[in-house]
């Protein structure tokens, strides 16, 4: 656990990023974020109306996620954001969970700057050659209820992603690489399965 405050980018580079090892940022300025001050309510729920004000209705991709959850259990598909936000977020329906996934929100809104980068990783290397070469990016936004979350996965392209919990709870399951270990996060995924914990998010 590392402050944004006394670790520079230079710091962070030779101790994080080229041995490839977790950081987890205690980071004030968050605090002041239109994402941080309007987004969740003083509970540390999400505000309901300042996202519908904000987002209305905004198509947002979503994946339907069939319980017990599978490894390949998403079928993706689009909703406008209000109706998202009034008819999935609260809990799991019947037999399936409808999770929030992979939003371009800044991509979407590129006037609402509703976050900053901290200073440690501030020196972005897949964002602006992404969006020169094909417009698209991989800054996302995800809101989901109880339940949902991402499978076993590698950060895209190989990269290495950073994420601020906004509101709610997140649970992120790290393993090291190697075949070894790529097993052993196979056999954990697979008990958490069956015990009817998952989805879950493993990166």
């Amino acid at each position: 656990m590392r402050n944004a405050k006394s670790l520079g980018f230079a710091e962070f580079f030779d101790q994080h990023l080229v041995p490839n090892t977790p950081c987890i940022l205690v980071c004030d300025a968050y605090s002041a974020w239109p994402a941080a001050r309007t987004w969740a309510t003083a509970h540390g729920t999400i505000d309901r109306g300042a996202l519908l004000q904000q987002f209305a209705r905004q198509p947002v991709p979503v994946s339907v996620c069939r319980c017990p959850c599978k490894e390949s259990c998403t079928i993706p598909c689009e909703l406008p954001f209000d109706e998202y936000l009034q008819n999935h977020l609260d809990a799991a329906k019947d037999d399936h969970i409808v999770y929030l996934k992979d939003w371009h929100c800044a991509l979407r809104n590129p006037d609402y700057a509703f976050y900053s980068v901290p200073e440690p990783l501030g020196y972005d290397w897949l964002n602006p050659f992404s969006l020169t070469t094909t417009g698209d990016d991989y800054r996302f936004v995800y809101l989901g209820p109880k339940g949902s979350g991402t499978a076993l996965h590698c950060d895209v392209l190989g990269s290495y992603s950073w994420s601020t919990n906004i509101a709610g709870r997140k649970k992120w399951i790290m393993f090291y690489p190697g075949r070894k270990a790529a097993q052993q996060a196979r056999r954990v995924f697979e008990r958490l399965d069956r015990a009817g914990l998952g989805p879950i998010s493993l990166g």
